[in-house]
Formats: C-alpha cells, sequence, structure tokens
C-alpha cells in the first residue's frame, strides 16, 4: 500500500467527523449519500484545491475509500487512534453494503461508478485489485490511488514527489525560448513538434484520426555533448506550459531480471493520465540495439525493449529521448519517432551569438576582446562556451577585476579542452590583455 501524504491525513481528519455521523447503530453506512448533501461533501475536497466535478455518489465511494484507508479505526479494521495501520481495502461489493444496503438500484449504480470505464478508475482516483481466490468483478478491492487524488487535491499543479516510488525528476529553465540558439534546420524541425504540441487535443478530438494514428508523439534528439538536447526539451514544455520530467536512469536500469520494467512502469502509470513531456536522457541504456538470442539474459533484454516499445507507443504526450549517436538506438524504435532532429555542434555565426548572450551582465567583456576572432578559432558546444564564460567569471571576480579579458576567456576555454582532453589549437595571441 502507498503511503499517505500529509494532505491526505489532513483530508481525512477533516471529513471523520461528517463520516461518523453517517454511520447507523449497526455500523453500516446506510443512506450516507441521501443524509449529506453534495455540495457538503464536495467541500471537503475542495478545501485541498479539488477541481474535478463528480458526482455524488462518486464522491461518496471515493471518501468512504479513503476512510477505510486513512481512518481504519473508525470503521473497526485497525487498531484506534493509529494512522500507521494499512487496514484491507474495501470489495466493491462491500462498498454497496456500507453504501445502499438492500437498494438494487443504488448497488448497481455503485458498480458503473466503478467499472474501468468510470470516472473514479479511468481518472485515477481508485485502483481496483482482484482478489487472489477469485475473478468475480464485485469482489476486487478498491483502494485510493494517492498519486491520482494528490492531483486533484493539489492547489498549484499536480507535481509527483521524485524518488525510489517515482523515478522522474521535474526540469526546467530560468531562461525562454528566445535564449535557445540551434542552426536553422534544427529550429525548423523542432518547429514540428510545436504544431503538435499545439494541435494534440484537435486530433484526439477527430473520430478518425484518432483511430488512424498511434496517440502521442516521439521525438530522437541526437547529437554530440552540450547542443542543447535537453535545454530544449526543457524550453518545448515551458513554451507549452507543459510539466517535464526527466527519467532518473540511475534508479531505473536494473542488473536484475524484470525490475527495469517494474521501474519504468511505475513512471507510465503516474503519468499516463496527465499532460506532460517526458524526457529519456542518455537514452542508449534501456533503447540499445538488440541483439541476437545466445543466453536468457539476451532474451530477457530484447523482453526489455519490446515493452518499452509498447510503453511509448500508449503514451498519450510527448516522449523524447536523447541520444549522442543515433545508431545507437534501435531500429525498431526510429521507425515508431515521428521526428528525428539532430543537434550539430554550433557554427561560427550560432557559436558567435552564443558568446554575446553568455556575458555576465555585473562583469562585461573588456573593448579589446575579439569575439569574432575567438568564435573562429574555437569549434566548441554552446554548455563548453558557458563553462568557459563561468570560470573566467570567477577568476576575474577572485582577481578583483573589473572585465573580463581576453586572457581570462583563453584560460576558460583550455580548462576546458583539458576537461574534454583535447589538445588546445595552435595559434599565437597578439593580445596578452
Amino acid at each position: 500500500m502507498q503511503a499517505p501524504s500529509p494532505s491526505f491525513n489532513t483530508l481525512a481528519y477533516n471529513f471523520t467527523n461528517s463520516i461518523k455521523n453517517g454511520f447507523n447503530t449497526d455500523g453500516t453506512f446506510t443512506a450516507y449519500a441521501q443524509q449529506v448533501s453534495p455540495l457538503e461533501l464536495k467541500e471537503q475536497l475542495a478545501r485541498f484545491g479539488n477541481s474535478r466535478s463528480l458526482t455524488h455518489l462518486e464522491t461518496a465511494i471515493l471518501l468512504l475509500t479513503a476512510a477505510c484507508e486513512l481512518q481504519g479505526f473508525i470503521l473497526g479494521r485497525a487498531s484506534e487512534g493509529s494512522l500507521n495501520t494499512q487496514p484491507t481495502p474495501y470489495t466493491i461489493s462491500e462498498l454497496q453494503y456500507l453504501l445502499a444496503g438492500s437498494d438494487e438500484q443504488l448497488r448497481e449504480s455503485i458498480t458503473r461508478s466503478l467499472l474501468p470505464s468510470s470516472t473514479l478508475v479511468s481518472e485515477g482516483y481508485v485502483l481496483l485489485t482482484m482478489g487472489h481466490t477469485t475473478n468475480i468483478f464485485v469482489q476486487s478491492y478498491v483502494s485510493l490511488n494517492y498519486k491520482g487524488i494528490e492531483k486533484c487535491l493539489s492547489t498549484d499543479g499536480y507535481k509527483p514527489a521524485f524518488g525510489p516510488e517515482f523515478p522522474a525528476r521535474r526540469i526546467g529553465s530560468k531562461q525562454s525560448w528566445n535564449d535557445l540558439i540551434l542552426s536553422n534546420t534544427t529550429m525548423q524541425n523542432l518547429n514540428d513538434i510545436q504544431v503538435w504540441l499545439q494541435n494534440r487535443k484537435h486530433i484526439a478530438d477527430d473520430p478518425k484520426l484518432a483511430k488512424a494514428v498511434k496517440p502521442g508523439y516521439r521525438a530522437l534528439f541526437y547529437g554530440p555533448p552540450g547542443t542543447g538536447k535537453t535545454f530544449t526539451a526543457s524550453l518545448l514544455g515551458q513554451k507549452a506550459n507543459l510539466p517535464v520530467y526527466c527519467i532518473d536512469l540511475s534508479l531505473v536500469v536494473s542488473k536484475y531480471i524484470g525490475e527495469t520494467e517494474k521501474n519504468l512502469e511505475t513512471v507510465f502509470r503516474v503519468l499516463e493520465n496527465e499532460d506532460c513531456i517526458l524526457f529519456f536522457d542518455e537514452a542508449d541504456s534501456l533503447f540499445g540495439k538488440r541483439t541476437s538470442v545466445s543466453s536468457s539474459n539476451d532474451r530477457y533484454a530484447n523482453q526489455e525493449v519490446s515493452y518499452l516499445l509498447q510503453r511509448l507507443e500508449d503514451f498519450k504526450g510527448l516522449t523524447i529521448l536523447a541520444s549522442n549517436l543515433k545508431g545507437n538506438i534501435d531500429q525498431a524504435f526510429t521507425r515508431r519517432f515521428n521526428s528525428i532532429i539532430y543537434f550539430n555542434l554550433p557554427g561560427k555565426e550560432e557559436r558567435m551569438r552564443i558568446w554575446q548572450q553568455c556575458e555576465p551582465q555585473t562583469l562585461k567583456y573588456a573593448p579589446q576582446v575579439n569575439l569574432n576572432m575567438i568564435a573562429d578559432r574555437f569549434e566548441l558546444s554552446g554548455a563548453t562556451i558557458l563553462n568557459s564564460v563561468y570560470y573566467a567569471y570567477l577568476n576575474c571576480k577572485a582577481k578583483g577585476k573589473a572585465q573580463l579579458e581576453t586572457a581570462d576567456i583563453i584560460d576558460g576555454i583550455r580548462k576546458e579542452y583539458a576537461k574534454m582532453e583535447k589538445t588546445m589549437p595552435v595559434w599565437v595571441q597578439s593580445d596578452k590583455n
């Protein structure tokens, strides 16, 4: 069972008294839906930012399910006064008894409210789990989907917490789309993604098109390190007002068979009904080429790729895979990408603009600094240029300088070349400022 967040404990305490008042002397919950007004029930959730429109009966089911899990002592299912116990969730038939008694019409309404296509289930408010000894639908256990409910309770948008149970970190940027400097070809290809983001809801509303094409959009960003792949993904989310989640491979990839798929499934299940962008950095480790089967490990590795293929095709949002080399990605994935975009090292014109953009506001370049010459002679990525300026800035601050001089910038570039284990270009620096 998932651990409730503090907001759920608060929610439980807030409607505990109204739940107690709904009980009959024999301990059943009969006629609770008729005793408490829809407005009163909905106000219990509205205090926590609920923006969803639930029916009276759906709200009663939701509250009773929450009461069972969070305040089990009220219903005699856990030790009195304890929120740390884990009472067994109610089955559908038990909810029918508690909410409807012998009212067959209301019992049937409860069943319809918990079908897979219902709001409570399809929107992720509750989870249905079949019992081990029966396949009868009404014997399914009904438990709160804490992540789904947290989404509707949150006042500032749904933000699943990063950790082992959700190995995806939300990323963003303080910069804007105007700060993105890429080649014209790359920018034109990115426009295709923006067009999809702007029209994705129209596609879903078109009956014929919605049947013909797979949901979602899949893109591959590939190119040398530091060319803006992650930066671009975060800005696409910013421009479309969508959260961007970057998969943390250290928490996903496992040497144990089946664990990688299990870890990824937690991400897909949480986000499958979310309007968001899913970003896989260094995707080679997950989406690499399948091998010929020579051992059981190879067979399971290939099954992992097949699982990812299916999951990506079912995801309704934008999925972006980033890799340094296109050839490292399995061809089964490349055939399914809507866009494959190459992020090349910036040319001289782009490098010049990046050098200008990276100029610190509180420590300007000296008048003698020839950015045109530096951009021409050093073929660097955008990230490397930024690191060079950052090093030069810190070095100047340490020396108490009032301006960034050519020598400071060259020192920063030399440090970056050393990190990359490359040799500095041979050229004569005439100005030793």
